[in-house]
C-alpha cells in the first residue's frame, strides 16, 4: 500500500510537473535537471520545439531558394547588359574606324586644296573631341554619324 502511495505520488508529480513546461524551458542546450528533462519528455515539449525548429528550417531554406532565384535573375541581367555594352562599343569602334578612314581617303583626293584640307582636319579633332567625352555611347554614335555626313557633304561641295 505504501508502495502504491508513492508511485501514485511520483505519478501524480510527473504529470503536474509536465503540465508546468514549456517548449521554450525545453531547450536540450541548456543544462536543467532531471526532473525538467523527464517533464519536457512526457509534455511534448521537445517534439514541439523539433517540429517548430523544423518549421523555422524550411522557412529559411525557401527563402534562400527565393534569394538564389533572385541572385540568378540578377546575374543573367548583368551578363546581357555586358554583352549589349560590348556590342555597342564593337559598333562605336567600327564607325569610329569607317570615319578616320574615309577622312583619310578625302585628304589624299584633296591634296592641293587646302579649304577642302582644313575641313577635313576640324572634322578629324571632332572626332577626336567626341572619342575623349564622357558622352554615353549612343550620344558618341550619333555625333559620329553626323561628322561622317559632314564628310560626305564636303566630298560633295568640293567635287572629289
Amino acid at each position: 500500500m505504501k508502495g502504491l502511495k508513492l508511485s501514485l505520488l511520483v505519478a501524480s508529480l510527473t504529470v503536474l510537473t509536465a503540465c508546468s513546461v514549456t517548449p521554450e524551458q525545453c531547450d536540450p542546450s541548456v543544462e536543467s535537471s532531471v526532473w525538467n528533462k523527464m517533464a519536457c519528455t512526457t509534455s511534448g515539449s521537445y517534439d514541439h520545439r523539433v517540429k517548430e525548429k523544423e518549421r523555422t528550417l524550411q522557412s529559411e531554406k525557401d527563402k534562400q531558394t527565393a534569394l538564389n532565384k533572385t541572385y540568378a535573375d540578377t546575374q543573367k541581367k548583368a551578363k546581357a547588359t555586358e554583352r549589349a555594352l560590348a556590342k555597342k562599343k564593337a559598333e562605336l569602334a567600327t564607325l569610329n574606324k569607317s570615319v578616320t578612314d574615309y577622312a583619310a581617303q578625302l585628304k589624299q583626293k584633296a591634296k592641293g586644296k587646302e579649304d577642302v584640307l582644313a575641313e577635313v582636319r576640324k572634322v578629324e579633332q571632332q572626332l577626336k573631341q567626341v572619342n575623349g567625352s564622357a558622352a554615353s555611347e549612343e550620344a558618341k554614335q550619333a555625333e559620329i554619324k553626323a561628322l561622317n555626313r559632314k564628310l560626305e557633304a564636303l566630298q560633295a561641295a568640293s567635287g572629289i
